[in-house]
């Protein structure tokens, strides 16, 4: 697995300093949906996951609340999807992505985002194609939709309907992914990576599943043990350690998912590895 951690912009970081979204891959068009948003810098997240992610990389991403984590996956993602429909003859009739939110308020915040960006991104309304969550559409199997932001009950309910096909699936992503486990999702959690891997098993590598976990800060979750490092690589850095990317192959998102403590125990060995290197 590939580490990277970047440091706050205003110190020596250990990554390229980046100063427009240009920079980062993004299209002209969904910058336009940032700028009336009055957002012009990338922050920290943005800069490590934004890239990343357009280069079809599954990571885990970390940081702390409002350093911008949801632009950090909803640009790239949005951009995926507009690229992926240009390629298709027929619009889809169901997601191709699924965003897991631990609650009704954060998927609220994830498809207003959405629906933001994609508007000025000059995608048509959430009625007619790209966006769709399962407290706004009453014929959902029947919409052409690109993106389903509910929660992981939701959303099994949306797969047993069939109005959600596994195998359509080519992008998903676990929101705040540690509060999802210590609100009890586990079991859903579980459930749907379980039909989405043996889907996924039946494709060819090139058409495998995109998976981002997103998750609070690393020392939020490892607590005290990951303190000395932590201390460690500011202080060799000068600044302090503002986000971290966690590259995955395809079996690494299927272990990684097992449980929050199997995260944790991967990021402890992967940051203990970064640190004796």
């Amino acid at each position: 697995m590939t580490l990277i951690l970047r440091m706050t912009r205003t110190k020596c970081g250990a990554t390229k300093f980046v100063s427009s979204f240009q920079e980062l891959g993004l299209e002209a068009d969904v910058i336009g949906a940032l700028s009336e948003m009055g957002i012009w810098i990338p922050s920290e997240i943005q800069c490590v996951g934004i890239p990343a992610l357009l280069d079809g990389k599954s990571v885990v991403l970390s940081s702390e609340s409002g350093s911008g984590r949801t632009l950090a996956f909803l640009l790239p993602l949005i951009q995926l999807l507009r690229r992926d429909g240009a390629l298709l003859s027929v619009k889809p009739k169901h997601p191709r992505a699924i965003v897991l939110c631990s609650s009704e308020e954060q998927c609220d915040k994830d498809f207003q985002t959405a629906r933001f960006i994609s508007h000025h991104a000059k995608l048509n309304s959430t009625s007619e194609y790209g966006y769709g969550k399962s407290r706004i559409s009453e014929n959902l199997a029947n919409d052409s939709i690109g993106m389903l932001v509910a929660t992981p009950s939701e959303t099994i309910q949306y797969i047993e309907e069939g109005s959600v096909v596994p195998d359509a699936i080519k992008y998903l992503v676990l929101d705040e992914m540690d509060a999802m486990f210590d609100h009890g999702f586990g079991s859903e959690i579980h459930k749907i990576l379980n039909q989405l891997k043996n889907q996924q098993l039946s494709k060819a590598k090139d058409l495998g599943l995109q998976t981002v976990l997103v998750t609070s800060t690393i020392t939020k979750m490892l607590g005290k043990q990951l303190y000395p490092l932590m201390e460690h690589l500011e202080q060799n850095n000068a600044g302090k350690v503002a986000a971290m990317l966690l590259e995955m192959d395809q079996q690494e998102v299927f272990d990684l998912t097992e449980s929050l403590d199997a995260l944790k125990i991967k990021i402890a060995e992967t940051m203990n590895s970064f640190h004796s290197s």
